[in-house]
């Protein structure tokens, strides 16, 4: 049975979260054709993320929401 999943994503930008996910969409099982929804929010919570040397607020959160067999 199928059963409606979320995937949430913590980011700097909503370009590199989104390219990241195409490259990885496949190892979570999410195709096209599943995908039901993906909205943009500011993150929840005030985190850091490592941008190369530097530690940056996190500016976005990626909600992908996709139907799965999993």
């Amino acid at each position: 049975m199928r059963k409606l999943r979320n995937h949430e994503v913590i980011g700097l930008s909503v370009q590199e979260i989104l390219q990241e996910f195409n490259e990885r969409a496949s190892e979570f099982g999410i195709t096209e054709d599943n995908l039901v929804s993906v909205s943009v929010t500011p993150p929840r919570h005030a985190i850091k993320i490592l941008d190369g040397d530097k530690a940056k607020d996190a500016k976005v959160q990626v909600t992908f929401i996709y139907w799965s067999d999993r």
